[in-house]
Order: C-alpha cells, then structure tokens, then sequence
C-alpha cells in the first residue's frame, strides 16, 4: 500500500521533538522490545493517561496509540527496565540539528540519559549521569567514534546549526565552499535534499548556483528563518491512491497538486500512515499463516477419504465374500471334511493331484492353510 521514505530528515525531527513536550515529567510505566531495534517507551502522565513513545532507529521515534505484539524482553530491554522502572522523563529534546534525541531520566537516586540515534545504522544508547555508556542496542564503531559500555558517549556534531546560522556565517560558507548552494544546505549544513530546495524556492534562488549576492543572501537568510518557525500543518502527502509519498511537518511547493491529508498533530500523521502498514503487513502474515494451516488440514481431509473409500471398498468386498460363504456354507463344510478325511490316508502332493480339473478346488496352498475354490 505505502510508498514512503525510510528515515526522516533533520528538519521533521525539529518539528516531531517539539510535540514530545507532552511526555516531560510523565513516569515510566513500561518498556516494550518489539524487535532488536523497535522499543515502546510507555509513560503515565496525571491528567493525560498512558503515552507511548515508538522508536525504530534509523528510521522513525514517533507518539503512537498502536502497542503491537510484543517479544520477550532481552537484554537491552531488561537493561532499561531495571534502571528506569518508575522514572520520570524530565526532558527530551533534539542535540543540535542532528537526528539524534536526547532523554533526561530522573529517580530519587540518581539521572540516566538516552541517546535515540536516527541516521547510518541507527542506534539507541544507554548512559548514566556522566554520560558513561551503560549498554547500547548496537556496538559499533567509527574512524573517530566508537559506542560501546564503558566509554563516554559522544555524538557527531556539525560545526554550524543551520537554524542558528547568522547571515554573515552563512555568507562565508557559501564563499568558501565552492559547491552548488544545494548541496551546501542539504549535505554540509544537514538540511537535506528536500527541505533544501523548498529554502532555495522560497527565496528565489537557483539551487545550482555557487555563488549568490547580498540581496540573495539575505532572502535565504529569511526562508531559513522561516522554515524553523513555519505554523505547523502536518500533512500526508499521496504519489497516487492509498500510496503514500511522504509525511511533511506542513505544506511543501514542491508537493503542490498532490492529493493531501492533514492530521491533528505530526506525530499522528505518523502513526496512522505507519500504523496503518503494520497492520497490513500483520495481516498478510496472519493470512498466509491461516493459508498454510488451511492446506494442511486440506491434505490431511484428502488422506482421511482416500483412507475411507478403501474401508469402504474392503467392506464391500468382505460383505460380497461374506454373503457367497452364507449361501455356499454346506459345500464349504462338505469339502473341508472330505479334505480332512483324504489328509488321513494321502499326502499333499497326492491330494492335488487327485484334484486335478476339480470343478469346484482350483488350488491348495498347505504352507499358507488356504484352499482357493471357484464358486
């Protein structure tokens, strides 16, 4: 059914972190694993209710009402439920203008801290108050990062925040870069690909030119401004029916004449598109599983009645049988004593060759104690 991208950008990360707000000071209720890198932080707020915070790194963290069947808690799961067991979320909020989150726990003891990593692999790392790793989902490790229990955690930073870039900053950069301003703003600076042309429109600006004037500089100074203060309009953009193209914080230009939807908050947008595709998916599996139980009870069907029509076959062949030895009893006993009374005097051998041509005896087979007759 879906068509939709597989992470999401720096800038819908800003605007998601900005409704999170809602789970400050909630306390954790539970923790769910519902895979190796798919966790259900859920929350009670007094005066809200339950909260869940879905997190699916590198692609997605997002609020969502859905609880999906859950695995078997393993090890990082128990980690985080043993260390964060009656918590309170004291904060959450976006490290710069990375796609990394950031969670302050709080207990009467002491604080812990979870880094919620959305780019590369993706990651989810467990920290104790002086940011020392307790336990990552993934160990992994970087020409100039490593994370791994036992180190300090430390993320990669951007030597600008594009949305805390000054006009003259941005000016040098673009000076000294020499690249194609789109690839400044989508690359270097983080914006990505999308959000960047959507800057570059808004201002007027052609995005393959390397080098802009002052006027220019100053119009994409504004749309940056603007882009981290726009109203928000969650919207659910559509390449075609019930395929969806992607979830955007409000209205893009380069989305326009596209069928759209909004949702009450960006978060929902969210959980109602990727809601909705696990449960298309649960049910293909359900589906398929009920399919591969239906063959199977199919074959066995098909095994019980050839199983019965050979019953039924032998019946019919003993009743035939049953009812010639009714009406030819006599005949039966009559030979069965004259055998009996040539087995006195003659031998086997003797006795069939007596019995040659015999119009009733066709054959006797003594090893076996049958005598085959034609009636």
């Amino acid at each position: 059914m879906q068509s939709l991208k597989t992470q999401i950008s720096s800038i819908e990360l800003y605007y998601l972190t900005k409704e999170f707000e809602i789970l400050e000071n909630a306390k954790v209720d539970q923790i769910y694993q519902l895979g190796k890198k798919d966790y259900i932080l859920q929350f009670h707020k007094t005066g809200v209710g339950k909260l869940r915070l879905r997190i699916t790194p590198p692609g997605f963290t997002y609020l969502t009402d859905y609880k999906p069947e859950v695995e078997t808690p393993k090890g990082f799961c128990m980690t985080l439920r043993k260390h964060l067991s009656n918590s309170r979320l004291r904060s959450i909020k976006q490290l710069g203008f990375e796609r990394i989150l950031e969670l302050v726990f709080e207990t009467k003891e002491e604080k812990r801290y979870i880094y919620i990593e959305l780019f590369s692999k993706g990651n989810i790392v467990f920290c104790k108050e002086d940011l020392t790793i307790i336990q990552a989902v993934e160990m992994q490790r970087w020409k100039d990062r490593t994370v791994r229990p036992g180190m300090k955690y430390e993320y990669p930073k951007r030597e600008y925040n594009i949305l805390e870039l000054k006009k003259q900053q941005l000016k040098s950069l673009l000076a000294e870069s020499g690249k194609q301003i789109v690839k400044l703003l989508a690359i270097d600076l983080g914006l990505g690909g999308l959000y960047a042309e959507e800057v570059l429109f808004a201002a007027g600006i052609e995005k393959n030119k390397k080098e802009i004037d002052d006027k220019e500089i100053t119009k994409l100074n504004n749309a940056i401004s603007e882009l981290k203060s726009k109203e928000i309009m969650p919207t659910i953009v559509f390449k075609e029916e019930d395929v969806v193209k992607d979830i955007v914080p409000f209205e893009l230009a380069c989305y326009k004449g596209m069928a759209a939807k909004h949702a009450e908050t960006y978060n929902l947008a969210f959980d109602k598109v990727l809601t909705e595709k696990e449960k298309e998916q649960e049910a293909k599996e359900t589906t398929s599983r009920y399919e591969d139980k239906l063959n199977k009870v199919k074959k066995m069907i098909e095994i019980q009645e050839k199983s019965v029509k050979k019953l039924q076959k032998t019946e019919t062949e003993s009743t035939q049988a049953g009812e010639i030895m009714y009406h030819n009893y006599q005949l039966a006993d009559d030979i069965l004593k004259e055998l009996k009374k040539a087995r006195e005097k003659y031998s086997w051998k003797e006795i069939k060759e007596k019995l040659k041509g015999h119009k009733v005896i066709k054959e006797i087979i003594e090893k076996e104690g049958k005598i085959i007759v034609e009636l």
